[in-house]
């Protein structure tokens, strides 16, 4: 049986603790807020009341100068990162943890935890640090139950006076204030931002478009079109697995509309449709397009290996020719391949869109994130000093502390050129031979995540090769922030039963797709078998729950 997959987590929604990734902000400078005209005091009044008001107040905002003038040490607990540990024993004495130190004037003592088992460990024992990063709304029950918990202290009385800046971010789009509160009207905590939509794209198919033009077809649009791709890139180029891909990507061509497009299906996984919730793994259109993954299978055009398949093998497969398409990301992906295949010989690769049913179509989705993602840096009850841990976390929302997020520190990673951000040859060329990524993760949050706004700036230099800024706008051309469910709040009366239901389902439909694909169940019982024990294991239960839970919602103002 496959491991459950991340598609399912996602799918589940508050099912289990989402593993963060990343890290915190600081900048160069004196750095003063912009609302101002109150003390230091934190506000007695709820920035809130039941999610219905449609801005956070700022009226007792202050102004807060950086660096803060404090000699108290902020514990801050994060997730591990090897592209960190690659260069530094610890965060701490990375250029960007130090920058953050001298520029807010707040003393930080890093933990890191190495996984989602290591963070239930640290909230089951009681001991806390003051600020957590982490996944916060994956929390079984939601972050509302984490605020029960004791392992959240809401932002309420500490917002309007201690964080301005976050005040002035979160009232710029509704999504981002929804999406930082809990139902009953609770402020999360500081949230990690894609603040472009190109940054909620970047991932999806690639090919090797220089076998297209050798064999003088066109681009693929269609499903049938990208079939035929696969059948000459097997006959005509020697291509021994045309598509080359792991069980992981094989979820992303199924929940992220990769795939489903060209068979009217938004997403394998949960959707909304007209504020209604569906889930894909359950619709009609699903038989389809695992139709169609079987027939790719059956033809030997989808790799025969892809449910033990690992990256590098993927990746390799690529490089030397035994495939022509796979499923990827900007550097990881596009950029990888460039970079490694530049002087040897003819190669070239591009992102195309999702698959449609004709040619011309807009596809209904693709690889696509809300920008609330669902991170935040959270402060713990046990904080003794919140309003500080509130003004220190604010930072990242001002403009330094979004330059240091983005770029990292001017004169190193970065410099100014006509008022812009530019990064240095020593991340864009590094003379050891790093990667962009590793050059750029000791100095930046940009490349992962943490508290801030993420800038699409960064990423038309990070991804700035032609091909990769190609990809950008090929995997963004999609409808599928018509779709996505947000980072919604179920009930906590209703957590731990729809935890229940979509474990068992998340189990037997990850086992089931595997099946149909490989033919070791015939797809003639998606109808007579499948969709009958997902009846029975409660599925329509699940999606009321949901439901439920979209509309709180969508009721926020």
């Amino acid at each position: 049986m496959k491991k459950s997959s991340n598609r399912r987590k996602v799918a589940a929604l508050m099912v289990t603790l989402a593993m963060m990734t990343s890290l915190l902000a600081g900048c160069s400078g004196k750095e003063t807020t912009s609302d101002s005209n109150s003390s230091n005091l934190p506000s007695q009044t709820p920035a809130a009341q039941n999610g219905q008001q449609n801005e956070v107040s700022s009226t007792e905002s202050t102004e807060i100068t950086y660096p803060l003038q404090t000699d108290e040490t902020l514990t801050i607990a994060l997730g591990y990162e090897s592209q960190i540990s690659a260069s530094y024993e610890n965060f701490g004495d990375t250029p960007y943890a130090k920058a953050l130190q001298e520029k807010t004037g707040v003393k930080l003592e890093f933990q890191v935890f190495a996984d989602s088992n290591a963070l239930n460990l640290m909230f089951a024992s009681g001991e806390l640090p003051d600020i957590i990063l982490w996944g916060a709304t994956g929390y079984q029950g939601g972050a509302q139950k984490a605020i029960d918990d004791g392992i959240i202290y809401p932002l309420n009385d500490l917002i309007d006076t201690n964080s301005p800046d976050l005040v002035k971010t979160l009232n710029t789009d509704k999504d981002y204030l929804k999406g930082s509160m809990t139902a009953n009207g609770d402020y999360i905590g500081f949230p990690f931002i894609k603040g472009d939509l190109m940054l909620r794209s970047t991932s999806g198919l690639i090919i090797r478009d220089d076998w297209v033009k050798e064999l003088g077809i066109e681009i693929p649009q269609t499903a049938e079109d990208f079939y035929q791709m696969l059948k000459l890139f097997k006959e005509k180029k020697g291509a021994t697995v045309p598509f080359s891909t792991t069980s992981f990507w094989v979820d992303q061509l199924l929940d992220s509309g990769l795939i489903t497009s060209a068979f009217g299906l938004p997403k394998a996984t949960s959707y909304q449709k007209d504020g209604k919730v569906q889930f894909g793994f359950a619709q009609p259109e699903f038989k389809a397009a695992l139709e169609y993954l079987n027939k790719l299978y059956t033809e030997g055009l989808l790799d025969p290996n892809y449910s033990t398949l690992d990256n590098d093998t993927m990746n390799a497969n690529m490089m030397n020719g035994q495939s022509g398409v796979t499923v990827g990301a900007l550097n990881g992906g596009i950029g990888n391949f460039i970079r490694t295949m530049k002087d040897k010989g003819k190669f070239s690769v591009a992102g195309i869109s999702s698959l449609v049913a004709n040619s011309g179509d807009k596809p209904m989705a693709g690889y696509y994130e809300f920008p609330i993602t669902g991170l935040f840096a959270t402060i713990s009850p046990s904080c003794k000093n919140k309003e500080l841990a509130a003004q220190f976390l604010n930072y990242a929302y001002t403009e330094e502390g979004s330059l240091l997020n983005n770029f990292g520190i001017e004169g190193e990673s970065y410099t100014m050129v006509d008022n812009k951000p530019v990064f240095t040859d020593m991340i864009t060329n590094n003379p050891e031979g790093l990667t962009m990524q590793l050059a750029l993760a000791p100095y930046a949050r940009s490349w992962s995540s943490g508290w801030f706004v993420q800038d699409v700036e960064y990423l038309k230099q990070y991804a700035a090769l032609p091909q990769q800024q190609a990809a950008l706008q090929a995997w963004s051309n999609h409808d599928g922030s018509k779709f996505v469910i947000p980072p919604v709040s179920i009930n906590t009366d209703d957590a731990s039963e729809y935890a229940t239901i979509m474990s068992d389902i998340n189990t037997y439909v990850d086992e089931m797709i595997t099946k149909y694909i490989m033919g070791v169940e015939p797809l003639s019982t998606f109808d007579t078998d499948y969709i009958p024990t997902l009846n029975n294991m409660n599925i329509n239960r699940a999606v009321e729950i949901l439901q439920a839970a979209l509309d709180e919602f969508n009721s926020r103002q």
